[in-house]
């Protein structure tokens, strides 16, 4: 077995060989000392550890690099104390207590750092204390492998607007009529694309400086697809350049100008998604979730103004 998956399975046993413990003398350690360093390459969901009694709470959580302790939602140092679950200020790790009392279940997400996250787990019974490790590394590779995604379709809107059209001049000095583009009308015309989330590592595991192109929901009006294409993938807002499917280009009589503007017909939505993403190394599964705002030119048209 390689070492990225021995280090996610060996977990994965930590926790099953704990559920046979039970503490039968009060010398026992609370945990048993050879699980009590162990590494991961991935976040993992609801694993049980299985404590020698039912007497224990967690003291504390400690990030081990920066000596900071976790906090909980109302921002106080993340502890454990009685049946239920607490979850830390940022979501990262969740702790809960079995209704046995004996089991510790922990959910952890992932580390995107290029720095090991090391936590140290504080357990306490009546001042006797112990402490779980949990050194996890950054995955090598992470994959988009499934995509959920539904318009809001009570914020599409369609409009007709002149706002990113020029204002332009063909002029044709020669003895001749000419075809000349006009196709500086719409230079300044592009299609938006901007991700919002505010998810854990939303967009952290995306590798950098690479081409993040996803394929999202087609854009249809009146039954016709109007847009389809892939976007980037990245926080905030990009774009592309519209490309007509007009014809750019007017006749111009010889000795003649026409002065021209243009109008553009935008559709603009905002889709609900919902991406699954998975580490390479493990296996392991996790989702994002968040808003797409697309603003997307569907047709345009010239308007000429004055010939002379």
């Amino acid at each position: 077995m390689n070492l990225r998956k021995y280090l996610f399975f060996s977990i994965s046993a930590y926790f099953l060989s704990f559920a046979s413990c039970t503490k039968t003398d009060e010398s026992l350690p609370l945990i048993d000392d050879q699980y009590k360093d162990i590494t991961v390459q991935s976040g993992f969901d609801n694993n049980s550890i299985k404590l020698a009694s039912t007497g224990w709470t967690v003291a504390y959580v400690k990030d081990k690099s920066s000596e900071h302790y976790l906090l909980d939602s109302a921002g106080k140092n993340l502890q454990l104390l009685n049946t239920g679950n607490v979850v830390s200020q940022n979501g990262l790790l969740c702790l809960a207590k079995d209704s046995t009392g004996y089991g510790l279940s922990i959910s952890l997400k992932e580390n995107f750092s290029d720095e090991p996250r090391i936590l140290l787990i504080g357990i306490d019974e009546n001042g006797q204390r112990d402490a779980i490790q949990i050194t996890q590394l950054k995955g090598s590779k992470y994959s988009l492998v499934d995509q959920e995604i539904r318009e809001l379709d009570s914020l599409r809107k369609v409009y007709v607007t002149d706002e990113d059209c020029t204002s332009i001049t063909l002029s044709n000095p020669s003895n001749e009529d000419k075809y000349f583009s006009d196709s500086a009308l719409f230079k300044n015309v592009y299609s938006r694309s901007e991700f919002l989330s505010s998810a854990y590592g939303a967009f952290a595991w995306l590798p950098q400086n690479s081409d993040n192109q996803v394929h999202m929901t087609d854009l249809l009006l009146d039954g016709n697809i109007v847009w389809s294409d892939m976007v980037p993938y990245i926080e905030g807002e990009s774009t592309k350049a519209f490309n007509s499917s007009r014809k750019s280009e007017l006749l111009v009589k010889a000795h003649s100008n026409v002065d021209l503007t243009g109008n553009v017909t935008y559709c603009e939505r905002t889709c609900k998604y919902t991406f699954t993403i998975k580490n390479e190394d493990t296996g392991f599964r996790f989702k994002i979730s968040g808003l797409w705002h697309q603003k997307v030119p569907i047709s345009s048209e010239e308007i000429i103004n004055q010939v002379y």
